[in-house]
């Protein structure tokens, strides 16, 4: 068995009203074709690919899978077998950028300050709309220097910027626009986990924002490559484009430009026929420990800034942290239906995650791991790293 593509094959194949017989020829012919696929060398592959409009860059390893894929589902379009290798209608795919320093303690606060997002649609197999905003950062509103250096983002373009509040409102409403998660099924995107359990997490509680429903689980992309390549290594997005022959187009560390980068490695995984599911997810209730550090940071820094900030700003800031830390934010959600509130109370309407929980209830059905992922796929995972366990035990 080559992966989760090959069981759905075979399980297709198992499943269809083929006679034994003919089943067993299709095995055969197929073991005999993907044998012969392994013993070409790389030009042979190469020209095999192009005499079959098919991308010819990457590792002998893709390229190999890459063929006999195209074999695989050819073989089976013969006997009228369609692969059930599905994909969700759309992928929103997220690249923060955040406030940042040369070395970040455990219990940093980072701001985003960047916000892109990109719509993928996996029926059309293109990007069909994008979504950018600048954040102002209010914890810790200068930017260090190595923050202005990496991201390229500069002071004045934050400062002139929306807070967080705002922005994550905006592009609520820009899902809604595109009814993702109520008609239109969709799975967030990231590269890595860090995305979500790190710097999403850390701005809505340092914000007094209620953790939203719909980001709670998503694709780390970095993992089902790594899965379907059958690679050991962790591969980040520039080995994950160099795996596939391709080149990074734009700016490293510009939200948008990564975002779309992770965009065109989901493509290829789509085209492909990798199965894309949900395989990581965030529980709340895991997190308290980070929650009461993370308070605390932005507590302490928001005194020190006490001078420079005016008594009424100094005094609104604390009192947010002060609720967030009695659990009126990520750690107290109001219900609707039974259903968890999802986006700031105070915007004055139904969030459009709210109206699809209510529309669907449960029919957004909940993503199933690959056995590969199993064991990744827990209750936190950022703060169960080494990097935090000794400010875990301090807050434990």
């Amino acid at each position: 068995m080559e992966g989760g593509n090959t069981s759905s094959w075979y399980n297709d194949l198992a499943q269809s009203d083929l006679p034994d017989d003919e089943k067993r020829e299709v095995v055969k012919s197929l073991t005999l074709l993907f044998g012969y696929v392994h013993r070409m060398s790389r030009a042979e592959l190469v020209a095999n690919l192009r005499d079959n409009n098919l991308p010819s860059g990457g590792t002998r390893d893709v390229l190999v899978k890459r063929l006999k894929n195209h074999y695989r589902v050819k073989k089976l379009a013969d006997v009228n077998i369609v692969p059930t290798v599905k994909h969700a209608p759309y992928y929103v795919v997220l690249d923060f950028e955040a406030t940042c320093n040369t070395v970040n303690a455990p219990d940093y606060p980072h701001e985003i300050i960047e916000f892109p997002a990109i719509l993928v649609s996996s029926e059309e197999k293109r990007i069909v709309d994008t979504f950018q905003k600048y954040v102002r950062p209010e914890i810790n509103p200068k930017l260090s220097d190595f923050c202005v250096n990496l991201t390229g983002i500069q002071q004045e373009t934050v400062n002139a910027a929306n807070t967080f509040t705002t922005v994550l409102e905006e592009f609520e409403r820009w899902m809604e626009s595109h009814s993702l998660f109520s008609q239109n099924r969709c799975i967030l995107v990231t590269d890595g986990p860090w995305d979500m359990a790190q710097f999403f997490h850390s701005q809505c509680k340092v914000a007094g924002v209620v953790y939203p429903t719909w980001a709670k689980k998503w694709l780390n992309i970095r993992k089902a490559f790594r899965s379907y390549y059958k690679l050991k290594m962790n591969c980040n997005l520039k080995a994950m484009l160099e795996t596939l022959g391709m080149e990074f187009e734009g700016r490293p560390h510009c939200g948008l430009d990564d975002a779309r980068n992770i965009a065109r490695i989901l493509l290829t995984l789509i085209e492909e026929h990798v199965p894309l599911h949900v395989n990581e997810r965030l529980r709340l209730k895991d997190y308290r420990s980070r929650e009461k550090a993370l308070i605390a940071s932005a507590t302490a820094i928001v005194q020190k800034r006490k001078d420079g900030m005016g008594e009424l700003l100094f005094r609104l800031q604390l009192e947010r942290l002060q609720r967030a830390s009695l659990g009126g934010s990520s750690l107290d959600t109001t219900s609707v239906d039974g259903l968890p509130q999802i986006s700031n109370p105070s915007a004055g309407k139904e969030s459009p995650v709210v109206k699809e929980e209510k529309a669907v209830k449960e029919a957004d059905t909940v993503e199933v791991s690959s056995d590969s992922d199993h064991n990744e796929d827990e209750d936190s995972i950022l703060w169960r790293n080494n990097k935090f366990s000794a400010l875990r035990k301090q807050y434990l």
